[in-house]
């Protein structure tokens, strides 16, 4: 694994939207990849110490989300979710929880877009949609 730690890049501003988000929420990983191989990722690049958890290696989130808002003792409406692809927005709208598409990944803003979901092009772009849009989370 220690292979793999050397071989995962972050994008440039990803620890500072990690480190402004934990101000406001809890913040926690939920992938579909290996939960071996994001923990690795995670310890190796320092995002361990922003984050509350990870729930890795599931293909349905929607458990998880559930999950992480009875943990956090928190409503679903407030539980954000910013993901990568379709199923990850979707999935946080079918539990109630809002959903941020992240153009960064595996999806297009057009869509994104054509299923009327949030998205943004950068993780700079998500801290200014949040500053806008908290009021109505």
């Amino acid at each position: 694994y220690l292979k793999q730690v050397h071989t995962v890049k972050l994008f440039q501003d990803t620890l500072e939207i990690i480190s402004f988000l934990r101000a406001l929420y809890p913040v926690w990983i939920v992938s579909g990849s290996d939960e071996k191989n994001v923990r690795v990722a995670v310890e190796g690049t320092g995002m361990l110490q922003h984050i509350k958890g990870v729930i890795a290696g599931v293909e349905d989130k929607e458990p998880a989300l559930r999950a992480i808002a009875r943990r956090e003792s928190v409503d679903l409406a407030s539980v954000v979710l910013i993901g990568d692809h379709l199923n990850d927005v979707l999935a946080a709208q079918n539990v109630g929880a809002v959903g941020v598409g992240i153009t960064r990944g595996f999806c297009t803003g057009e869509q994104f877009s054509a299923r009327g979901f949030l998205h943004v092009p950068d993780l700079r772009s998500l801290r200014d949609l949040l500053h806008r849009q908290r009021r109505t989370f």
